[in-house]
């Protein structure tokens, strides 16, 4: 056992029970949306930005306005690709339970509104605008690194989150993949 799952352990004993490939997929997910945040996000923050500065409006831009910006303006359609479409189909049927928003998706969405609204338009929905369907997965990922990294996973344990890292992740590569130029936004 590492000194760092000695530490975990000592704090959180729930710890013992998470496994070496959910801290694999915890970590790949954490270095991907990294550079997904480098890649994706900045750019539509400079571009929310420079719209705000030239509307002579107050300099204030939320994460959710960054990744509706990145969906509508930042990417191309890849939600035909396989893997979009599993990762679409995974969180759809984990989020929305027949007509009703799922506890997971409450759980979720906690500290994101926002989210939580776009994320339920979409999979009730299911628009043919490709860039929906892309910004709902993206918020999706969002809720999750905030969840992670803030904290409030914690509150509903790590054990049996694996594949919604292991999905997340795929959205986030595809979204890097299928980038536009800055010139072609």
């Amino acid at each position: 056992m590492s000194v760092f799952d000695q530490w975990l352990s000592s704090h959180r004993p729930d710890c013992q029970g998470v496994s070496g490939s959910l801290k694999s997929a915890i970590a790949h997910y954490v270095l991907i949306w990294s550079f997904f945040e480098h890649q994706i996000i900045q750019p539509a923050d400079d571009r929310l930005r420079e719209q705000i500065a030239r509307a002579l409006m107050p300099n204030e831009v939320s994460n959710y306005e960054r990744i509706e910006d990145a969906a509508a303006k930042g990417l191309h359609d890849f939600t035909t690709s396989k893997r979009f479409r599993q990762a679409y189909k995974y969180f759809s049927d984990r989020h929305i339970d027949g007509a009703q928003i799922s506890t997971h998706l409450e759980e979720l969405t906690r500290q994101a509104g926002n989210s939580l609204n776009r994320i339920e338009q979409v999979f009730g929905d299911d628009p043919d605008d490709y860039t929906q369907r892309i910004a709902a997965l993206l918020h999706i990922a969002y809720c999750l690194r905030t969840n992670l990294i803030h904290g409030f996973k914690w509150h509903s344990g790590l054990v049996g989150q694996e594949e919604n890292f292991f999905y997340a992740s795929h959205v986030l590569m595809l979204a890097v993949d299928h980038k536009k130029d800055p010139g072609e936004v």
